[in-house]
């Protein structure tokens, strides 16, 4: 999120943005005058989790949609384009996968910044995962778009391949039950996946839903219920209520590409444009 400061637009998390909302206006308004401050809030933090009150720690990340693609990603600057000219016109993701999309990318067409409202919850806003549980989510006031200068956050691995800002503050879905760390190893659980060695996410495979309850997570839908989901949660299942309108579901990096004209690398999206589900399918 961009926060218009005293000392112009800066980068926030989604926590500082709901600050007034938690009864932490005094908190907010100091954002607002340009002094950032970062207390320990007791919302922010389960109380099965334990937390360093020395910070701003937390415990939950927001449900981000498919892996972010930087839009400062040399695959979409077009051949022999001055880059100090080029204005994107792609976002990092679109809502449609995922509800919480960053709208902090200098840069970016601001024609093109994706918006949120209720009528971007297709699907049902009690059939959308909004929030949950992360042990490996560090602290709530951590702008990681701060860092990595040039690229606004996003930490190249390799050619098109990133680590993103959504590792601090995001679970995501990924079209596929395996995700692969940055050793190499393959990890096949969605839920309560291996942790991070000190607790703090530094790569994609850390950005899921995780907690210290035995067999599970929870979660809380965009409806404001929460409920307990099972770390055997069919993968298909998970990414169907990721999705606030699976209709529209679309490749980031990609404009919307019609069903029938999708090509072969994106036939998976069929499954998440034409199947439903709710959270009644849940065991």
């Amino acid at each position: 999120e961009g926060l218009n400061t005293t000392a112009g637009m800066v980068p926030v998390s989604w926590t500082t943005a709901l600050l007034p909302y938690i009864d932490q206006q005094n908190v907010f308004d100091q954002w607002k005058q340009g002094q950032p401050v970062a207390p320990y809030l007791e919302v922010t933090a389960c109380p099965s989790d334990p937390q360093d009150r020395s910070r701003a720690s937390t415990s939950y990340v927001v449900n981000c949609g498919l892996i972010d693609k930087n839009p400062r990603d040399a695959a979409q600057v077009p051949l022999n384009w001055p880059s100090s000219t080029f204005v994107y016109n792609l976002p990092a993701d679109w809502p449609a996968n995922g509800p919480f999309v960053s709208r902090y990318e200098p840069g970016v067409n601001a024609a093109r910044t994706p918006r949120v409202n209720e009528s971007t919850f297709y699907d049902g806003m009690g059939n959308t995962f909004l929030i949950t549980e992360n042990i490996d989510a560090t602290v709530w006031n951590d702008v990681v778009s701060l860092a990595e200068a040039g690229n606004n956050g996003y930490v190249q691995q390799g050619n098109g391949t990133w680590n993103t800002p959504e590792i601090q503050y995001g679970f995501v879905w990924t079209g596929n039950p395996l995700l692969i760390d940055s050793a190499g190893q393959v990890i096949n659980q969605v839920i309560n996946g291996p942790t991070s060695e000190n607790g703090e996410a530094t790569e994609m495979s850390q950005c899921r839903p995780s907690s210290r309850h035995p067999g599970g997570v929870n979660m809380t839908f965009a409806d404001g219920r929460t409920q307990f989901i099972s770390d055997n949660i069919d993968y298909q299942l998970y990414s169907l209520l990721m999705t606030p309108e699976g209709r529209k579901s679309t490749p980031n990096g990609q404009n919307f590409i019609p069903t029938p004209s999708l090509p072969a690398a994106y036939q998976p999206y069929v499954t998440w444009r034409t199947q439903t589900a709710t959270s009644g399918d849940l065991p």
